[in-house]
């Protein structure tokens, strides 16, 4: 789909984004320790883990390669093209926004199984976060994971992620300005067919390109640090968790050699 970059640029893309990728091959040993044992809740909670790590990463890869295609159809191709640029940076942008979504569920799901509770109950559109914090909020003494998780919760770029998706998975895709003919829908009627179309260029679209690729990395940058902290609550002992301390630290770049 597209040319190799210049070096420093794939560098200074892969700057963008906090590592996750780089220590996917170090925190299996560190969370498998202390995990194994006879309770089926602890090995059903370590699978929840490592599937959402597994998802993040795949969100970090992707995020990457939306930037990496964004620079090369727009610098880099002869002749360039500003509607390719788009077209599969947004590609990669949904894939990310899937995967970050569902890492964020898995992620939850895990320290539910570990605490043994389960989420609050709501009516409406309530995301599992919500009920989540809800849940937690009733728990004595205030469970360490609460405040993470209220921070995640409170990030304007993790919510309007979590809204792009939910568009998307639950109603229509969000109109892209720039991606030809927009197609609006207001909603969906008793028998659960779309109402109220709009079609054509003259439509508002929802996003722009250039609105979306820094909320999805500040989404990224706002969901990793608090799925570090989550894997070293449910194994706090293990000394290879200190192969993802440097992550915790915002200062740092984590650069993945090429």
């Amino acid at each position: 789909m597209r040319g190799t970059l210049p070096r420093d640029r794939q560098r200074e893309i892969e700057t963008y984004f906090p590592r996750a990728i780089e220590r996917l091959e170090k925190a299996y040993p560190a969370w498998a320790v202390g995990f194994l044992g006879s309770k089926a809740k602890t090995s059903s909670a370590l699978r929840e883990l490592w599937d959402g790590w597994h998802l993040l990463c795949e969100a970090n890869l992707a995020l990457i390669e939306s930037e990496a295609c964004w620079a090369w159809y727009s610098d880099f191709r002869n002749p360039p093209s500003g509607t390719l640029a788009k077209y599969f940076c947004v590609y990669f942008l949904d894939d990310a926004a899937l995967r970050l979504g569902a890492s964020c569920g898995h992620m939850l799901l895990a320290l539910r199984k570990h605490m043994g509770f389960k989420p609050a109950k709501g009516r409406g559109r309530v995301s599992t976060l919500v009920k989540t914090i809800v849940a937690l909020e009733r728990i004595a003494p205030r469970p360490r994971a609460l405040p993470w998780l209220r921070s995640l919760n409170s990030s304007r770029a993790w919510q309007q992620c979590s809204e792009y998706r939910h568009c998307w998975t639950h109603n229509s895709r969000p109109a892209i300005a720039g991606l030809g003919p927009i197609i609006t829908s207001k909603g969906l009627d008793s028998a659960g067919d779309s109402v109220g179309f709009g079609f054509g260029t003259e439509q508002p679209a929802e996003w722009t390109v250039e609105e979306l690729r820094p909320v999805f990395r500040d989404g990224y940058s706002a969901l990793l640090p608090v799925y570090l902290k989550v894997i070293k609550l449910m194994s706090p002992d293990h000394k290879s968790l200190r192969a993802v301390e440097p992550m915790l630290n915002p200062r740092k770049n984590h650069v993945l050699p090429l």
